[in-house]
């Protein structure tokens, strides 16, 4: 870590969040100001997205900055983006919507922090938490109970939940699998997950607040997809995971 680096680096990644992305940045910064912790903010706009641009351009400070890309790459891009480009102990993925509130970022971060377990390098926020409140439809309830099952039977993976947007790891060990992620939207997170998991790291859930505000364009035809690209994955990675070396 550079001695000039923060603490803590959020990466957010925002493509046509232009209605949402200041009250987005803002709620995230008011509440990592009440922390203790040294942080930046790093907005990657996947672009081409002007409105989001302009709208987010008068908040940029010392704390807060932005990449835009010249074209829409996905969501998979803008993370790896902001992996590769920060050097902080711990790097925190944020959706840029509303629908999560930070404050679970500075709980993920004490949880790492406090842990004892060497191999644990991720905390996620997960709907299936005891503790988390989440107010969601009913539809997205049953799919993701559903994708859950299918992750833990396709991956081997002991993950509540991979698809919650908000994220805290390690920065070390996300720098270190980063390389072999080509995934670029929707399956990025449990392909990270998955390559992490074959490195023998750990991870835990943390509770979220969580209030769906119907701003996702994810719907009956998107999550078949979605199923039929998760068994891609997991074909795919079975099939290289003699070749994944540093």
């Amino acid at each position: 870590m550079s001695q000039n680096s923060p603490f803590l680096e959020v990466v957010m990644p925002a493509y046509m969040k232009g209605a949402t992305i200041v009250e987005s940045v803002t709620r995230l910064r008011y509440v990592l100001d009440r922390s203790v912790i040294d942080y930046a903010i790093h907005v990657v706009v996947d672009g081409p997205d002007v409105v989001t641009e302009t709208e987010l351009a008068p908040l940029i400070d010392s704390r807060i900055r932005m990449s835009v890309f010249p074209r829409n790459m996905g969501k998979g891009s803008a993370l790896r983006h902001g992996v590769s480009n920060s050097s902080a102990k711990f790097i925190a993925f944020l959706d840029a919507d509303l629908d999560i509130h930070p404050e679970s970022i500075v709980v993920g971060v004490e949880c790492l922090i406090e842990s004892s377990e060497a191999a644990l390098v991720c905390a996620y926020g997960s709907k299936f938490h005891l503790d988390s409140n989440v107010v969601y439809p009913r539809f997205r309830r049953v799919a993701s109970s559903v994708y859950r099952f299918l992750v833990r039977i396709l991956f081997r993976l002991d993950v509540e939940d991979s698809q919650t947007g908000l994220k805290v790891y390690e920065g070390d060990s996300i720098r270190q699998v980063m390389k072999h992620s080509v995934e670029q939207r929707f399956l990025f997170d449990l392909e990270v997950f998955s390559l992490l998991s074959k490195k023998g790291y750990n991870f835990t859930p943390i509770p979220v607040s969580l209030d769906y505000q119907y701003t996702s364009t994810i719907g009956a035809q998107a999550i078949s997809r979605m199923f039929g690209e998760t068994i891609r994955l997991a074909w795919r990675l079975r099939h290289v995971e003699s070749n994944f070396v540093d």
